[in-house]
């Protein structure tokens, strides 16, 4: 049976503070469905974070529902879902920084470490609107992952970050836009954003203490 939950539950982790011995645990705990994709992924710093991005789903799902079976089932657009539960999940990793999100309502989350923005990326995706209100690679990156979970929600394509805008929220932490509720938060040197209907969220960190 489904635990009951209000707010959505958010699971991070650095992929740094797990070693080799870990990751040879998780890819027995993550779905069947994922295990053979990630054997494939080369590249070990990829390969880590899509990993463990998945074993925080694993985690949260057996606490969620911890004696019940589920089935994980792709849209059309490719967007991962549990087939038949009222629950959604969605997942974001970069440069180290891992997470999944879980909610009663669809949901969206992006998450970016702060890095250099060249002017000509930044006047893609801004809108003229935006465009005078960025003043740092952290204001535009911050963005990013608010415009970026949206589509995640959506389920829409990177294309669709063009006809966003957001310039009457861009200062905010937290605001209401599209119908949805928005939240932002700086974890390191990472800008986070949970895109969804629940306006509260629960953080939880996992690492090695976790499971000792």
């Amino acid at each position: 049976m489904l635990s009951v939950f209000e707010d959505m539950i958010v699971y991070y982790a650095f992929t740094k503070n797990f070693n080799e011995e870990f990751y040879d645990f998780a890819l027995e705990k993550i779905p069947n469905e994922k295990k053979e994709k990630i054997k494939r992924i080369s590249f070990l710093k990829t390969n880590h974070e899509s990993l463990l991005s998945w074993f925080l789903f694993s985690v949260g799902i057996k606490k969620l529902m911890p004696d019940e079976e589920y089935e994980i089932a792709f849209a059309q657009d490719g967007k991962p879902f549990v087939k038949d539960k009222n629950l959604y999940f969605n997942i974001s990793h970069s440069h180290g920084l891992c997470m999944c999100a879980f909610s009663k309502d669809n949901v969206g989350i992006d998450c970016e470490k702060i890095h250099f923005v060249s002017e000509k990326v930044k006047n893609k995706v801004l809108s003229e609107k935006e465009k005078p209100l960025i003043s740092s690679d952290e204001d535009f990156i911050r963005l990013w992952t608010v415009k970026e979970s949206f589509l995640k929600h959506s389920g829409e394509g990177l294309n669709g970050i063009f006809d966003l805008d957001f310039s009457e929220q861009i200062k905010k932490e937290c605001f209401e836009a599209y119908g949805l509720t928005f939240s932002s938060i700086r974890l390191k040197d990472y800008f986070c954003t949970f895109c969804s209907k629940d306006s509260e969220f629960e953080l939880i960190a996992i690492n090695n203490e976790s499971f000792s």
